[in-house]
């Protein structure tokens, strides 16, 4: 009978438990992506829409959060020249720059910083496409 009578109250109240629980979600969110943040030591990029990256001193976000002293990069694509080809020796770092400009774009479109230098820029693209 409680039970019952604790449900109903709840279920008048439908409208406003789920504003609240949606509010409280992207509070949430927020914080989790500040935190993020911090742990990356991470910037906010300059973002637009005309398909550039210039990434300044960027590191592999995955790497950073396991303490992993990598090698920064500096790292550019642009509208006009949208490919990037690395080449170099065996362990030489080509997949980890790749990866980095991958996950920094899609960082960027889920709302978070990216692991780089001040200046940096991250435009916002419709899909994230690699071949390594």
């Amino acid at each position: 009978r409680i039970r019952a009578l604790l449900s109903e109250r709840l279920g008048s109240q439908a409208p406003a438990v789920l504003r609240a629980s949606l509010a409280v979600s992207r509070l949430d969110m927020a914080a989790a992506r500040h935190l993020l943040a911090l742990d990356l030591a991470a910037v906010r990029p300059e973002v637009r829409g005309d398909g550039d990256i210039a990434l300044m001193q960027a590191r592999h976000p995955v790497l950073v959060l396991r303490g992993v002293d990598a090698v920064p990069n500096d790292l550019a694509l642009h509208r006009d020249r949208p490919a990037l080809v690395i080449s170099g020796p065996n362990a030489g770092g080509k997949t980890v720059a790749l990866k980095t400009v991958g996950l920094s774009a899609l960082l960027v479109q889920h709302g978070c910083w990216v692991p780089a230098g001040e200046g940096s820029r991250v435009d916002l693209f419709q899909s994230v496409l690699a071949a390594i």
